[in-house]
C-alpha cells in the first residue's frame, strides 16, 4: 500500500471521529470560536452540520472513488474553523495561542486538499507538492513557535515516566519541528522531514493524547485534541507519500532531492567521487567509461533521451 493511502486513511479516520466527537459534545459553547458568535438557535444546529460533514467526509475518503466528495466536505469544516479563527487575531495578535489554533485548522485544510487534488488531478504534481511543501512547512514553524512560546504547558504534556526528563522532551520535539519547517520551505531533505515528522505527531498521540484520554475519558479536550493530533499526522504522511512517490515515478536518484530548482539540471555524485572526495559534479558533463575503458562526454540531452524519464537519474560510471 501506498504510503500517501496510509496517510489518507489516518487523517480520514480522524476526521471520522472528529465528527463523532463533535456530535457526542454538540454544546456549541464548548467550542472557543463558536460560543462568542452563535446563539441558543443556530449553535446546534451549525455544531450538528459540522459532525455530519466530518462524518461524510472521514468515512468517504476512506475510499478510493469516494475519495473526492470526502475530501470537499472535511475541507469546508477545516476552512469554516480557520476562519473563525482569524478574529481572534485580529482582536489580540499578540496572543500567540490564536495563531497556533488558526495554524493547527490550517494543516488540517492542507491535508484535505491535497487528497482532494490528488484525486481529481486539478493540479500538476509539481504544483501539488509546492503548495504541500510550503503550507505544511509554514505549519510547522507554527507549531514549533507555539511549544517555543508555551513551553512550560508543553512540558507538562510530556509523560513523567520518558527519561531523562519532561523539560528535555518538550525541548527536544520543538527543535524537530523548526528544522522540518525550514526542510520542507526549502526543498532541502523534504522527504526524510516529512517522514520524521509524521512519526514524531503520531508518537505524541501515543504517548501523551491516548494515556490522557485513558485516564480522564470525559473530557472534551482529550477527545478533540487526540483526533486532531492523529489528523495533523495523517496531513503530513500524505505528503510525505507523495513526495516519495513523485520522486520515484521520476526514477530520481535521492541525491537529487532539492539540489536545483530544474530537476534535470540537479547534481549526483559519480561512483568515483561517492566513493573518494564525495564531491558533487554536474550531470551536464557525467563522464563515464565504455567497455574499452575509453572516456567519452555526453551531454544532457543524451541523458535525457537514452533514460526517457525527463529528470535526474543515477548513471554509471
Amino acid at each position: 500500500m501506498r504510503s500517501s493511502n496510509l496517510g489518507r486513511h489516518v487523517f480520514g479516520a480522524a476526521s471520522l471521529a472528529s465528527g463523532l466527537i463533535t456530535l457526542a459534545w454538540h454544546n456549541y459553547k464548548d467550542w472557543d470560536q463558536l460560543h462568542y458568535i452563535l446563539n441558543a438557535t443556530d449553535g446546534p444546529a451549525f455544531v450538528y452540520a459540522v459532525g455530519a460533514l466530518l462524518i461524510f467526509g472521514g468515512t468517504a475518503i476512506q475510499f478510493r472513488r469516494a475519495a473526492n466528495a470526502g475530501a470537499v466536505a472535511a475541507c469546508v469544516v477545516y476552512l469554516v474553523f480557520a476562519l473563525l479563527c482569524v478574529p481572534g487575531i485580529v482582536a489580540a495578535p499578540e496572543i500567540y495561542d490564536r495563531w497556533g489554533n488558526f495554524f493547527e485548522q490550517f494543516s488540517l485544510l492542507t491535508g484535505a486538499a491535497l487528497i482532494y487534488a490528488r484525486s481529481s488531478s486539478v493540479w500538476r504534481p509539481e504544483t501539488l507538492h509546492r503548495m504541500g511543501r510550503i503550507s505544511l512547512g509554514i505549519c510547522a514553524g507554527s507549531f514549533a513557535l507555539e511549544q517555543a512560546v508555551y513551553l512550560n504547558a508543553t512540558t507538562s504534556l510530556v509523560p513523567k515516566w520518558l527519561p531523562p526528563s519532561q523539560k528535555f522532551w518538550a525541548m527536544a520535539t520543538t527543535v524537530p519541528f523548526a528544522v522540518a519547517a525550514i526542510a520542507l520551505l526549502t526543498n532541502r531533505m523534504a522527504i526524510p522531514a516529512t517522514r520524521l515528522l509524521t512519526i514524531m505527531i503520531l508518537s505524541f498521540g501515543v504517548l501523551v493524547w491516548i494515556p490522557l484520554l485513558v485516564s480522564h475519558t470525559r473530557s472534551h479536550t482529550n477527545w478533540s485534541e487526540t483526533s486532531e493530533t492523529f489528523a495533523i499526522a495523517g496531513a503530513v504522511w500524505i505528503l510525505a507519500g507523495l513526495l516519495g512517490e513523485h520522486r520515484r515515478s521520476r526514477g530520481c536518484s535521492p541525491f537529487c532531492e532539492g539540489r536545483a530548482k530544474d530537476p534535470t539540471f540537479c547534481e549526483i555524485p559519480t561512483c568515483e567521487a561517492a566513493l573518494t572526495s564525495r564531491r558533487w559534479v554536474s550531470v551536464k558533463r557525467l563522464s563515464s567509461l565504455n567497455a574499452g575503458g575509453e572516456t567519452r562526454e555526453r551531454n544532457l540531452q543524451d541523458i535525457v533521451k537514452s533514460s526517457q524519464l525527463g529528470a535526474c537519474t543515477k548513471q554509471q560510471v
